[in-house]
């Protein structure tokens, strides 16, 4: 259920309130708004808009490859304004008035200059009769000729006072790279302000969903949700519903975002069987080919993100996505893959011991009862691993480096010593279970 507050954005809403108000003083302004997918770019210029008292033209992008639509945003932009245009004015933005006999064609090499002028002198005769608001969203989908078109217009904006220009785009969108490298030379302009949406605050997750249920939400909803959705307003939206489960829109959403990467997806799915974060050297011993490539192309696309010397998932929702994408089978044997990895790697003994219970190996159950009275220093539980060695360490105990199973860590005794001693061990020994018994070849 959509918020019906807008929460966490005073501060950009500020900003877009000043650029209007320049722009009805008869300055121009430009204002680039990005973030992340869901992070409430549209509802932030919605509510702008409706407040803002101007006159409002509003395209959006269409993800359609490349150039199938030329011109998709201004051609929904100008839909509303078309009936009132002069003869010259459509003879001039023919291209962008599907259904006209007047349209150029592309021979005509004036067609590209006479159109991008013509735009330009329209807003410029709007904005004289009333401050204008042109919006152009989801532009990380824009085709090249739309791109052209918006860095003419943002570049001679000062040529119609009383205009002002609105963008959305995502900053995790893998095919905006044409976008940010227009965007980073517009960024440079006197007149263009760029707004990064940051992700909401626990405090206001809660504000969020105390006006989503109509009262102030539990800490502990909150804490969860908060948790879970990284401070996405959308993803705060949909686990209010089921805190910890993943709702469908959201798996299909997130789910989506990652079969778009092709044959990435495959390292996507070994590194989400590994965890949240994952080694580099060990993801790359997993998936037994080069992987640098298939990270770059998650990273780009705001799945993954580089953490030390390794990749960790953006949002935890992500990674539950994909792992609701990967088969029995599959997770099995990337599990097992994981467990020969960090075998020869060097790991934390119950992150070993995950993986071989994930791949279905029996030496990875937990030991007999009684097992736990003598592991090493201050009695600690034994974890549950089926080997360990120098340098491996769980809760700050270290191993010895032969291998053991499951064998205590004291020193060796006998059933009939144990018979002598109360307390555990008799139960140890009244079970038939023994050291002797516990060990598996190496």
């Amino acid at each position: 259920m959509p918020s019906p507050l807008l929460v966490g954005r005073a501060a950009e809403s500020r900003l877009l309130d000043d650029a209007a108000r320049r722009a009805g003083e008869g300055d121009v302004a430009v204002v680039l708004v990005g973030g992340e997918a869901g992070v409430g770019k549209t509802r932030l210029v919605e509510e702008f808009a409706t407040r803002s008292g101007t006159r409002v033209l509003t395209g959006g992008c269409v993800e359609l490859g490349a150039d199938v639509l030329p011109f998709a945003p201004f051609v929904a932009a100008l839909r509303g304004v078309a009936p009132s245009l002069d003869d010259a004015e459509r003879a001039r933005l023919a291209p962008l008035l599907p259904g006209l006999p007047s349209a150029p064609t592309a021979d005509d090499e004036h067609a590209r200059p006479r159109l991008f002028e013509g735009v330009l002198a329209l807003l410029a005769r709007l904005a004289a009769e009333r401050p204008t608001l042109l919006v152009l969203e989801d532009a990380h989908w824009a085709d090249r000729s739309s791109l052209d078109l918006l860095d003419f217009l943002v570049r001679n904006l000062r040529a119609a006072p009383g205009a002002m220009l609105v963008v959305t785009h995502r900053s995790d969108e893998p095919a905006a790279r044409g976008l940010r490298t227009l965007l980073a030379g517009l960024g440079r302009l006197a007149w263009v302000e760029r707004v990064a949406l940051a992700p909401l605050s626990r405090p206001e997750v809660a504000a969020q969903a105390g006006a989503i249920l109509g009262r102030p939400a539990d800490p502990e909803l909150v804490r969860t949700v908060h948790s879970r959705s990284d401070g996405n307003p959308l993803f705060v939206e949909a686990l209010l519903a089921d805190p910890h489960g993943l709702p469908g829109s959201l798996e299909d959403l997130l789910g989506t975002r990652v079969d778009r990467l092709g044959s990435a997806a495959t390292v996507v799915r070994a590194a989400a069987v590994g965890g949240m974060r994952t080694p580099h050297a060990v993801l790359a011993a997993v998936c037994a080919e080069p992987v640098d490539e298939p990270v770059r192309a998650a990273v780009d696309a705001g799945v993954l993100v580089v953490d030390g010397d390794g990749y960790r998932f953006r949002h935890a929702l992500i990674r539950d996505a994909v792992l609701a994408r990967v088969l029995p089978g599959e997770r099995a044997a990337l599990h097992r893959r994981y467990a020969d990895a960090l075998r020869a790697t060097g790991c934390a003994c119950n992150e070993l011991s995950q993986h071989l219970t994930g791949a279905g190996d029996g030496r990875a159950r937990s030991p007999p009862h009684g097992s736990r009275r003598y592991s090493p220093a201050a009695r600690s539980p034994t974890p549950r691993s089926c080997s360990c060695w120098n340098g491996c360490s769980a809760g700050g105990t270290a191993f010895p480096a032969r291998p053991v199973s499951w064998a205590p860590t004291g020193p060796p005794f006998s059933n009939a010593r144990a018979r002598r001693r109360p307390g555990p061990a008799r139960t140890t020994a009244a079970s038939g279970w023994s050291p002797r018994r516990s060990r598996i070849p190496p």
